[in-house]
């Protein structure tokens, strides 16, 4: 069996987190679509007395809005299980230094130009002019060993210069710093970086009450499961303890239960 990359295996964490989110649409379009036909069949049940449709209705939003929290529940705690693996491995590819790929002889050159360069910057007799020798060396020297050297002993670099410069100087600097830091990126740690940027509080609805996927949840589970579709643990605790008290909604107003339709 082929042994994966490091960013072969973060792909695969991040489609696993691609899946995750997807699976949290299907759930709220399978809820809304289940909920609704259920509440129909309430509707037409002619053994119901509008008090017995109303409790029935409160029992199968109880259901669903349970049902629907367990679930986003387990599908939030897989999605940060798998994001953490991700960004774990991401920080591992991005912390590692590149690997000096030279030969003992281009190895001992670099090595006596960066330590010329040091002592040229030290002597110079212009540090603003001294300015330019840094970047020109940053910008011959792309290989990505070679740049991670110069990013991590650029403070030594510039210590001697770096006191006596104006702004613009030191900009200039921050510029070569930066562009040194850029050529250590590869195409592996580049992707890496993406991974590391992902927000780790993950939201898979929206619950802005004008979004039409909100509504049509609200009209199904209620207004505090809807509100709580992103934290459902919460909710969830409430409903265990007891503190959890639905509002009732089946007495809304038909333009809102248009609405909810038109959202799926």
């Amino acid at each position: 069996m082929t042994k994966l990359t490091r960013k072969q295996l973060i792909e695969e964490y991040v489609t696993k987190l691609q899946e995750i989110r997807k699976k949290s649409e299907q759930l709220l379009h399978q809820v809304v679509r289940e909920g609704r036909e259920e509440f129909r069949k309430i509707d037409q049940d002619v053994k119901f007395s509008p008090q017995g449709r109303a409790m029935e209705k409160k029992a199968a939003q109880a259901h669903y809005k349970e049902q629907f929290l367990k679930y986003s529940a387990e599908l939030k705690a897989e999605h940060a299980r798998y994001l953490s693996m991700a960004k774990r491995l991401s920080l591992e590819v991005t912390s590692a230094p590149p690997a000096n790929n030279m030969s003992d002889t281009q190895n001992a050159a670099f090595e006596a130009q960066l330590a010329d360069l040091k002592t040229r910057i030290l002597l110079h007799p212009n540090p603003a002019n001294a300015v330019d020798l840094v970047e020109k060396f940053v910008k011959e020297n792309k290989d990505e060993y070679k740049a991670y050297t110069i990013a991590k002993q650029f403070n030594q670099i510039i210590a001697p210069i770096a006191p006596t410069l104006q702004q613009a100087e030191k900009y200039k600097l921050m510029q070569a710093y930066d562009l040194a830091n850029h050529y250590t990126i590869n195409e592996e740690k580049g992707y890496a970086q993406q991974v590391l940027d992902l927000p780790d509080d993950v939201r898979f609805f929206l619950t802005q009450h004008d979004a039409p996927s909100f509504v049509a949840l609200r009209s199904i589970i209620g207004r505090r499961g809807a509100e709580a579709a992103n934290d459902p643990e919460r909710e969830l605790a409430a409903m265990e303890s007891g503190a959890s008290v639905e509002d009732e909604l089946f007495g809304r107003e038909p333009e809102q239960t248009e609405t909810s339709e038109q959202a799926e």
